[in-house]
């Protein structure tokens, strides 16, 4: 793995938990956290430069640093390695520039909650990827949560902009119901149970649930009742969550093709 911050760092501790072997996995990262220096006397390989029969290298590094890792990529190109980059906006044609044409290389999208192996995953590759590696790839990715096959490298700006962007969307919203919970005399503790559980719940009830979103909120939403009150101020046409959430959902992806351009 080359990098590992946030989202790598989180991926490299899901695999841990899974029980891989800490010999068989080699970390480049100039700024090593703590955890990561405790996992390097552990058994990890921490910056070890040109290690033995690697089969995946995972870019973990953020879409503004690919030009400084171009060595690392070259000294393993052409050694059968299949490239799994998590370069936001790094279109795999781009990579290919640094690697040469015909390297295996696949893109993915995974989230935040890998942490938990609640993530998902978005995973497309070229056609240099061999079918027996993707399956083994799919099932490294697997250890940590869900993935979803993309028909298109095209859609992956959106898939970042919804599930990449979107614990980020649901932590908000948390924080905001906390806060107002507070404001309305609601103890610290109190909100935080209440509003930290109520998401939990209803993101269990949509995974279980054979019924869509859009019935499961007409269901808990009764005529004249409380939460059609507060509806009423969420689905405002011109002000309420719709078009914020529109608006917030394509300014990821306009950023996302930004990125593909630095």
């Amino acid at each position: 793995m080359i990098g590992c911050g946030r989202m790598g760092g989180s991926i490299l501790a899901a695999w841990i938990k899974k029980g891989y072997p800490l010999k068989n996995i080699f970390v480049e990262e100039p700024n090593p956290s703590d955890w990561l220096k405790k996992k390097s006397d552990e058994g990890l390989n921490l910056n070890y430069h040109q290690p033995q029969d690697i089969q995946y290298c995972f870019l973990a590094v953020k879409p503004q640093s690919i030009e400084t890792i171009r060595p690392i990529l070259k000294s393993l190109s052409n050694k059968s390695v299949t490239f799994v980059s998590m370069l936001a906006g790094i279109e795999i044609k781009r990579i290919a520039e640094y690697l040469g044409t015909k390297e295996a290389i696949a893109r993915i999208m995974p989230n935040l909650p890998a942490q938990v192996f609640k993530g998902v995953t978005a995973l497309i590759e070229n056609e240099f990827v061999k079918k027996e590696k993707l399956l083994e790839l799919t099932s490294l990715l697997e250890s940590f949560g869900a993935v979803i096959k993309l028909s298109g490298e095209d859609k992956i700006d959106v898939v970042t902009a919804i599930s990449g962007s979107g614990p980020a969307y649901i932590f908000l919203m948390a924080e905001l119901m906390i806060k107002e919970g507070i404001k309305q005399g609601l103890k610290a503790e109190e909100a935080n149970v209440l509003a930290k559980n109520t998401i939990l719940g209803a993101g269990e009830l949509m995974i279980k649930s054979d019924l869509n979103p859009s019935k499961l909120r007409e269901n808990v939403t009764s005529p004249g009742g409380t939460t059609q009150a507060a509806l009423l101020h969420l689905m405002e046409e011109k002000n309420g969550l719709p078009y914020i959430l529109s608006n917030a959902v394509h300014a990821a992806i306009e950023r996302s093709k930004q990125l593909s351009k630095i």
